[in-house]
């Protein structure tokens, strides 16, 4: 299966395994997923609790949820205003990495038919009218594939630990993963 002449990977794990409905989530949001490369995590691999805490929590998880849930009730203003809101609340380098991974997923891939507002949104990034930071590209996918928030959360958390640790082994990922729960009960399914 290809998009724009890009080749699906493989599931690393077996059908059987329970961690195939992550990278199944995983690969929806994210076709290429094993050539994603580093988003906005950065080791050393002790540095995950503070990255999850002064980032993922405070950042990226609201916007994500916010962005998702525009996307998903067709508010256009509020999907990219929440992008816009990332575009102020992380770092210059964390924001930079996280623009040119949405850019590169938004443009990478063919908006499916009658997806008008994730069309809308792209447009919006190309023109320069959005930031298309990675979080909020992810969200509309995963809402545009009817992913739960839960899940599209996973997956955010399993492509930013592989960006960190790309030499690690899959159930290092996992690890990292349930570990990142947010605090207000969002359950993820990791494993």
């Amino acid at each position: 299966m290809t998009e724009k002449g890009k080749t699906i990977q493989s599931n690393p794990f077996d059908a059987q395994d329970p961690r195939s409905e992550l990278i199944r989530a995983v690969r929806l949001c994210h076709p290429d997923w094993e050539n994603a490369g580093r988003l906005t995590f950065r080791p050393p691999v002790g540095e995950w609790t503070a990255w999850r805490d002064t980032v993922f929590l405070p950042v990226l998880h609201p916007r994500l949820a916010a962005a998702f849930s525009a996307f998903s009730q067709g508010h256009r203003r509020e999907l990219v205003r929440n992008d816009g809101a990332l575009e102020t609340a992380l770092p210059a380098p964390l924001g930079e990495a996280s623009r040119r991974a949405g850019r590169l997923l938004l443009s990478g891939y063919t908006v499916p038919n009658g997806e008008k507002l994730w069309a809308s949104y792209r447009d919006r990034v190309a023109a320069g009218e959005a930031p298309g930071h990675f979080a909020v590209v992810l969200a509309v996918r995963a809402a545009a594939f009817n992913l739960p928030l839960p899940q599209a959360v996973s997956a955010l958390l399993f492509l930013e630990c592989r960006g960190g640790r790309p030499d690690a082994l899959p159930a290092d990922w996992m690890e990292m993963v349930a570990s990142a729960r947010p605090k207000d009960g969002v359950q993820l399914r990791a494993a």
